[in-house]
């Protein structure tokens, strides 16, 4: 394990940054969401600024803050074979509701400044990021030209012009394509590691639009929907010297305890295998401690896939499931318990989900709908 933040402190450090800022704290809301009924919440507190941002005419400005865990099932197919891919993850997030008569300037101010100050006690400048702005496009009726304003405001906080690459079409417009839902230009933010992978560590979002109900058409949103989102675990990965997100402090003793059981045959390939168990367990974890009925067939489908894979994984390693998943559960389970918050089920699901495993290919009875 390299030497790094540890997640606790990552947590103490996002919080007390945004609280300078007078942002308040939202309680974790789980992965379970109204906006994406069929699969676990890829987004953090999606609803409550879905909430918020429909505030049309808004006068009184609303400041939150928060951090989250997001299941990403579409990133399943990427682990072991990229160095920062997790499809469980913890994000952090900062986010404001403008009012439409603040300058679009000051709303980048204001989101660019939060995230100077956060991403800096987090270890990363800003100056040293790199970072891709909307490039413009054109969405039924309405012209979007190119966001230079944040491409200016970041050159102001010391950036380097040659950081900035513009991106036109619809991918940095908005990842969630429905019915009134905000959109608006997105700036992705990159990181150097020490080793020289390029990795993407943050977004930052100025939503002034929302989808009209055809979903090729914009109208306007009524209120400015601006903030930032950072992948903890990739920020931690970022700083930590280590050569994969497995490596970092939170994660690590779950993969050393793996390479220890497969020693000297631990290749290339044990490694992959190593990457998918640990992501699958962690994010079986996740799942059940968020405490939530598993409703719905693609939901089911997508846990079902996960346990498939964490007992292939081990399969293919030749180490016993039963035995590795007792001795795994309580390293992964202290990833939680170290920023546990109130609410938050970690002992209580430890029987249920050693059971899963190893048992069925299913989810514990009562729990799939």
């Amino acid at each position: 394990m390299k030497d790094g933040m540890s997640k606790a402190t990552a947590h103490n450090v996002w919080f007390k940054a945004l609280g300078e800022c007078g942002y308040h704290v939202l309680d974790r809301q789980g992965l379970t969401s109204a906006s994406f009924p069929d699969t676990f919440a890829p987004s953090a507190f999606h609803d409550q600024i879905y909430a918020d941002g429909r505030g049309a005419g808004r006068k009184d400005p609303v400041l939150r803050c928060g951090i989250d865990w997001v299941f990403r099932h579409v990133d399943l197919n990427k682990i072991g074979t990229s160095a920062q891919h997790l499809s469980s993850f913890e994000m952090a997030i900062a986010y404001a509701i403008s009012p439409m008569d603040a300058s679009r300037e000051l709303v980048r101010e204001h989101t660019i400044g939060v995230a100077a100050r956060a991403l800096g006690r987090l270890g990363m400048r800003l100056e040293e990021c790199y970072f891709t702005c909307f490039g413009g496009v054109t969405v039924g009726n309405t012209v979007l030209h190119a966001d230079g304003l944040t491409s200016s405001v970041l050159e102001k906080h010391g950036v380097p012009p040659a950081h900035i690459d513009f991106i036109g079409g619809v991918s940095l417009l908005t990842n969630v394509r429905k019915a009134n839902e905000p959109a608006g230009p997105r700036c992705e933010v990159y990181y150097r590691t020490s080793s020289g992978l390029l990795i993407e560590i943050a977004t930052l979002v100025f939503e002034e639009f929302r989808w009209k109900s055809d979903l090729r058409n914009l109208a306007e949103l009524g209120v400015y929907v601006h903030g930032l989102a950072v992948g903890v675990e990739r920020s931690l990965f970022a700083n930590s010297g280590a050569a994969t997100i497995f490596e970092i402090e939170a994660i690590s003793p779950a993969f050393e305890y793996l390479r220890e059981q497969l020693g000297s045959v631990a290749g290339e390939v044990c490694h992959a295998e190593v990457c998918c168990a640990i992501d699958a367990l962690r994010s079986l974890l996740c799942i059940m401690v968020d405490g939530q009925p598993i409703v719905g067939k693609n939901r089911n489908r997508i846990f079902k896939r996960v346990v498939r894979s964490y007992r292939a994984a081990m399969r293919n390693m030749g180490l016993d499931l039963e035995k590795h998943t007792t001795e795994l559960l309580p390293i992964l389970l202290v990833e939680h318990e170290a920023t546990e918050q109130p609410g938050c089920r970690v002992r209580d699901e430890w029987e249920t989900v050693k059971a899963m495993v190893y048992r069925s290919a299913g989810a514990p009875d009562g729990r799939v709908a």
